[in-house]
């Protein structure tokens, strides 16, 4: 099977997937979030794989916005090492979010 078709049935997976998640946030529970969380971080390395930055972005923010304030470090620190890899991708826009994410933890 072409490199190509293997991809477009892995992004029709994720889009199944996301449809099933949507509506989903941040506050929808603790055991969910981790997976909301495991979800977004490794949706972005998948995004940064395709060569799709800014969708890598997206979710990394989401990824930190979901560990936010958990007490969960070692993967906020995963999503930083992520994010300053994308940064120079990184609209205005998603730099202030992550600025506000980052001021949050203080």
């Amino acid at each position: 099977m072409p490199l190509r078709l293997k991809r477009d049935r892995v992004d029709l997976i994720i889009q199944m997937l996301e449809e099933q998640l949507d509506g989903l946030d941040e506050n929808f529970g603790s055991s969910n979030n981790d997976h909301l969380y495991q979800y977004c971080y490794q949706r972005a390395l998948y995004e940064q794989w395709m060569g799709r930055p800014q969708g890598a972005v997206e979710y990394i923010l989401k990824a930190m916005r979901v560990v936010n304030g958990r007490g969960v470090e070692r993967s906020m620190l995963r999503c930083i090492l992520v994010l300053e890899s994308l940064r120079e991708v990184a609209t205005e826009e998603h730099i202030e979010q992550y600025r506000a994410i980052l001021e949050g933890m203080k």
